[in-house]
């Protein structure tokens, strides 16, 4: 199944009121940052951030559920020491839709 179809059966589970890939979701706040890391059906694991009105800019991937728990506490802390950083797209539209 390409990454487009499982988005869509995401969005039709999450217009449902569904959606079990939520379940484990880690989710923390700072200020008008949201860092959000969760099992995606389209991509795995992956930790996403938005700040305030800004764009999600998905910054890591992840094999596991474990490698996931650690790189949202990374996030975390680099996003307390350094809120304005700079964040870049871990992956190219292309690449997702490819996938």
């Amino acid at each position: 199944m390409s990454n487009l179809a499982k988005l869509g059966q995401m969005m039709v589970e999450a217009s449902q009121g569904e959606g079990s890939w939520r379940k484990t979701a880690l989710n923390h706040k700072i200020g008008n940052i949201t860092i959000d890391t969760c099992d995606t059906p389209d991509c795995g694991w992956e930790t996403g951030i938005e700040r305030g009105s800004d764009s999600w800019v998905i910054v890591e991937e992840y094999d596991g559920e474990e490698e996931a728990r650690k790189g949202h506490l990374k996030w975390i802390k680099a996003i307390k020491k350094t809120p304005k950083m700079k964040l870049e797209q871990c992956r190219t539209a292309e690449e997702w839709f490819d996938g």
